[in-house]
């Protein structure tokens, strides 16, 4: 597939600067772009918090006396849940539908995690699991806003320090909740991270741009990863993001919404 749906690109023998100071630039060129900051701070620090549950199952399986099997079902109910969750939108939802339910998703990524300070048993324990990993399809929408909201100069950035945040700040939520969970009680750890979460996601959400239509060509087959690797399927996707203009006058006659 990348033999065939790839181009060659020959590397730049131009001087480039060291990989520190140009990696640090970057990211400062990026942040301080704000739509393209806050979308990447939503997309690092949410699922951070809601990586609580997943970090701590098998322990929290443990104190429930449960066996390897009951484990194995809890350590996949997340992970189910977000690609129910990605195949719901992906085949029901419009590009503007996405983007406009990000608060929305966001918010279902930890309401549900509120249980955890009954400490529910197995079967309620499931089920929290599953609707809040199907709050994980809130990337769709924040991938949307992040390609149509970046200048063409820093979108390449963009999608990289997007990617390397999530891993490093999912793997800090692992670290930390696992240091918590050392002198307070796992369920109690779970319920602390979705309220820190919920007022996250209701702090950070606000003033996203919202899409009023978008072009009749669909691109519910694109994934984010495919405009980092295949410029034909980025150029054809792009045509269909909408979002606040950054580079455009308002008056030109686009599907961009203010």
């Amino acid at each position: 597939m990348l033999r065939l749906g790839t181009r060659e690109r020959r590397p730049d023998t131009g001087a480039r600067p060291p990989l520190l100071r140009d990696s640090l630039s970057g990211l400062g060129e990026v942040m301080r772009f704000r739509p393209v900051g806050q979308i990447l701070v939503i997309g690092w620090i949410l699922p951070m918090l809601a990586s609580a549950p997943e970090a701590l199952v098998i322990p929290y399986a443990h104190e429930l006396h449960v066996g390897k099997v009951q484990t194995g079902i809890l350590m996949g109910a997340l992970p189910a849940g977000f690609v129910l969750g990605e195949v719901l939108m992906t085949w029901l939802g419009s590009a503007a539908l996405q983007v406009r339910l990000v608060p929305v998703l966001t918010t279902v990524m930890f309401v549900p995690l509120l249980v955890y300070v009954t400490r529910p048993g197995l079967l309620v324990t499931l089920v929290v699991l599953v609707v809040s990993g199907i709050g994980g399809a809130q990337h769709l929408g924040l991938d949307r806003l992040l390609l149509a909201s970046a200048p063409e100069p820093l979108r390449a950035r963009a999608l990289g320090l997007q990617t390397a945040g999530l891993m490093f700040w999912q793997g800090t939520g692992f670290a930390l909740s696992g240091a918590v969970a050392e002198f307070v009680p796992l369920h109690l750890v779970v319920f602390a991270a979705s309220v820190t979460g919920v007022i996250a996601a209701f702090l950070t959400t606000r003033g996203l741009p919202r899409t009023r239509r978008t072009t009749p060509l669909s691109t519910r087959f694109v994934s984010v990863h495919a405009f980092r690797t295949c410029p034909r399927v980025s150029s054809l996707a792009w045509r269909s993001c909408s979002s606040w203009p950054v580079t455009r006058p308002p008056s030109t006659s686009s599907a961009w919404a203010s």
